[in-house]
């Protein structure tokens, strides 16, 4: 079993990074290991190849109906709130048929049974307060009142001359028949007012509002389904820059266009008037003509160039609200009737819109939700949306979104830039870093939103694109670490044992402190004629040639679970740990040590040079831990059981044999042949030490090594009992039939006094007493 001090840890790539600068092998070997296993790729790569990738979905996701319609709501709430309420232009004022004045006035809650008569005592009011424009955004298509009241309200518009009325708009079903077949119809029937109010009034237009998705965001500035006729803001705005409309040259204003009747081209039940042809040939004409001259005219700077912005322009614009309902001046409609001077006074030079405005509590009476309707239901009213439309235009402060090119370089940009961010950096700063980025992207986008008028994409990158692009970014980090992590544990490896560093890694490196004392099976190999084979080979073939020769050692090492390797040019220390003594760890070291002389004879069996191989086991209490100082270290093996398993491994030159081990490494191990050598007290050591031969598994042991082991057991015997002469007699027998078997040659030189390099006791065990190593 191994040390459990040594299992089941974990891996810290910057742990392992602090213990790498204290290992023995070479800084610069190790870096260059580290880096071919991972490649050369840059994280910036990585980065931008993330950030392409989700900034690719995000478009996607960005120009899908759904996701048009998705963005545009969360993106203008967020805009419009974050940027807060305007200061409404002082110039534009709202006149509210409200509850309020039906109270004083005693008239009925519906503002469209109010006698007309009234609005034209209004119209002279608002006229005779030096009022510029009146534009009703209320409905006179019906004769629901008397014909001295509609005279009244006509005679009013025609002494004002600056009144507008608005153009309803009705959707009716039809139902067609083709063939045997019918199919239903949608028609928009356009309802002008009155002729007599018509021909009254400056003009009329219509006015409807796109409720798309649910919300109110955009007006239209020009309704192409009716010959591109302007809206109602649109006309107010072409009357506020009544002098540069004269001045214009060449306005064909007598003839309206024909509209031909296509499948694809609603019903009209009414033809344009002629000052919807006047707002076309306007519109043709600032779209081609040259209007420099006027340009150089200060005064009338201001209004050519909203002129020139609104027919230029697209026919949708986004409305630049200027707070919740009511921000805009509102004056209710019983107040200028009863002539409040105070109301009056404040009239002079502003353009008044006339509908219904009820701001004490929810209408439903022309309202419709904003990106300002609060929590208290009040919605924002149609002749405040109309009021807002004309200030837009006037001061050309619709929203305006950038080009898509510029959109899908910002959403990429954004994907791209987060990603490098998070992928460049550690976690820990990348995240931060990315949000920071997306905060400031935010904080920049509400400055050119407030500043500017420019909407720029919030919705999908801050909740799409950036939290994928963190997600994705801390899945590469890890994934990258991971690899890093086991190129470095693949590559330390190399070096010293995994379960060493995976310790270091767990806890705070102090290479003093990885240290501990535990029971051991220690196996020394090394290779024979070495010395021999270095000066017949080139340096580098040396090199490809021994790392071949324990590689070969390596494997059966491997498949038995060895804890430790230490490799020293041509030897090699190992280990197999435990916490306690263990005859199962003592008998996989044993087979290991067969294993490895069956595996350098068939490494020897393929090349022409051959290199030997001698193994020495010896078991016991061993220190493991990091041998150093001056922060280079080494992981080592330590102790009295390493070096006499060394000094067992060079007994084999000697005795003339392959593997020995210590009585205390195969006894109670099962499966083995093994021969005993007698007692030994090796070089540098006090007591005697008992060898035994390991000769083969027993399982394949042959009749012959059974013969060997049986004779020269008498023999030796014979040599211990002290009866030198019989021993002699019995070890030259047993060379007759093995004549390679060296500890028989060894122990004859012995009985006849030819080995010079030991003496013995005279005692009847004697101990044989190397003092070579």
């Amino acid at each position: 079993m191994r040390n459990a001090a040594l299992s089941g840890l974990n891996w810290g790539p910057p742990q392992i990074a602090t213990a790498l600068s204290l290992l023995s092998p070479p800084k610069a070997a190790l870096s260059k290991l580290t880096a071919n296993r991972l490649g050369h790729r840059p994280y910036a790569v990585w980065g931008a190849g993330i950030g392409l990738a989700i900034g690719a979905l995000a478009i996607i996701l960005a120009t899908i109906p759904f996701g048009l319609a998705w963005q545009q709501r969360l993106d203008l709430a967020w805009l419009f709130r974050l940027r807060g309420a305007l200061t409404p232009p002082s110039d534009v004022v709202i006149v509210a048929m409200d509850k309020e004045s039906a109270d004083a006035l005693d008239l009925p809650t519906n503002p469209t049974e109010w006698p007309r008569a009234l609005h034209a005592r209004l119209i002279d009011t608002l006229t005779a307060s030096g009022a510029q424009l009146i534009a009703f955004d209320v409905n006179f298509a019906g004769r629901r009142d008397d014909a001295e009241d509609r005279l009244a309200f006509a005679d009013a518009m025609s002494r004002s001359r600056r009144v507008l009325l608005l153009e309803q708009l009705e959707h009716r079903q039809k139902v067609v028949a083709t063939g045997d077949a019918q199919s239903g119809l949608s028609l928009e029937e356009r309802r002008l007012p009155l002729p007599m109010f018509a021909e009254a009034a400056l003009g009329t237009a219509p006015f409807p509002l796109p409720r798309w998705p649910s919300r109110v965001d955009r007006f239209w500035t020009f309704l192409d389904r009716y010959g591109e006729s302007p809206t109602l803001p649109v006309f107010a705005v072409q009357l506020a820059a009544g002098n540069v409309v004269e001045a214009l040259p060449n306005l064909e204003t007598d003839r309206p266009r024909d509209l031909p009747e296509t499948s694809h081209t609603p019903v009209v039940e009414s033809l344009p008037s002629p000052a919807v042809a006047r707002a076309q040939a306007l519109r043709i004409q600032l779209q081609g003509s040259s209007v420099d001259s006027m340009l150089r005219n200060g005064s009338e700077k201001p209004n050519l160039q909203a002129l020139l912005h609104l027919f230029a322009g697209p026919d949708a614009r986004y409305l630049n609200f200027y707070g919740p309902a009511g921000t805009i001046r509102t004056i209710s409609y019983h107040r200028l009737i009863t002539e409040d001077r105070e109301a009056l006074i404040s009239l002079a030079g502003k353009y008044v819109f006339v509908g219904y405005d009820e701001l004490q509590g929810p209408s439903k009476v022309d309202t419709f939700d904003t990106v300002f309707a609060g929590r208290n239901g009040v919605e924002m009213s149609g002749v405040e949306i109309a009021a807002t439309a004309f200030a837009n235009l006037r001061a050309d402060q619709t929203l305006k979104r950038p080009d898509l090119i510029v959109a899908v370089a910002v959403i990429l940009g954004l994907a791209i830039i987060g990603a490098v961010l998070i992928c460049c950096m550690p976690v820990a700063v990348g995240v931060p870093a990315t949000v920071a980025f997306g905060l400031s992207y935010l904080v920049l986008a509400c400055l050119i939103f407030a500043h500017h008028n420019l909407w720029l994409p919030l919705a999908v990158p801050l909740v799409i694109e950036l939290p994928l692009v963190v997600v994705f970014g801390v899945l590469a980090q890890y994934l990258r670490a991971r690899r890093r992590r086991e190129a470095m544990q693949h590559v330390v490896g190399y070096y010293v044992p995994k379960e060493v560093v995976h310790e270091m890694a767990d806890h705070a490196v102090n290479p003093l402190a990885v240290r501990e004392t535990t029971y051991a099976v220690c196996l020394a190999l090394d290779a024979e004629n070495f010395t021999s084979l270095s000066e017949a080979l080139p340096p580098e073939e040396m090199a490809t040639f021994l790392n071949d020769y324990l590689a070969a050692i390596d494997e059966p090492l491997a498949r038995h679970d060895v804890d430790f390797k230490e490799f020293h040019a041509d030897s090699v220390m190992c280990a197999w740990m435990s916490s306690d003594i263990d005859v199962v760890v003592r008998a996989r070291a044993c087979q290991a040590a067969l294993d490895v002389i069956d595996a350098v004879a068939a490494f020897n069996t393929k090349r022409s040079v051959r290199l030997g191989v001698r193994l020495g086991l010896h078991a016991g209490l061993v220190f493991l831990g990091n041998v150093g100082a001056g922060g280079q270290f080494s992981f080592r093996i330590l102790g009295d059981i390493v070096n006499t398993a060394s000094r067992v491994e060079g007994l084999n030159k000697y005795v003339g044999t392959r593997l020995l081990a210590s009585e205390e490494v195969v006894a109670d191990v099962e499966g083995l042949l093994t021969r005993p050598l007698g007692q030994f007290r090796l070089k540098g050591k006090k007591a005697a030490l008992g060898i035994v031969e390991i000769i083969a598994d027993a399982r394949h042991a042959g009749d012959e090594q059974l013969l060997l082991c049986q004779r020269f057991t008498a023999a030796l015997d014979a040599f211990r009992a002290g009866h030198r002469r019989q021993a002699a007699a019995l070890f030259t027998d047993v060379l007759q039939g093995f004549p390679d078997d060296g500890p028989a040659r060894f122990y004859l030189d012995r009985c006849r006094g030819q080995w010079g390099g030991d003496t013995a006791s005279r005692d009847t065990d004697p101990v044989i007493l190397l003092d070579k190593k």
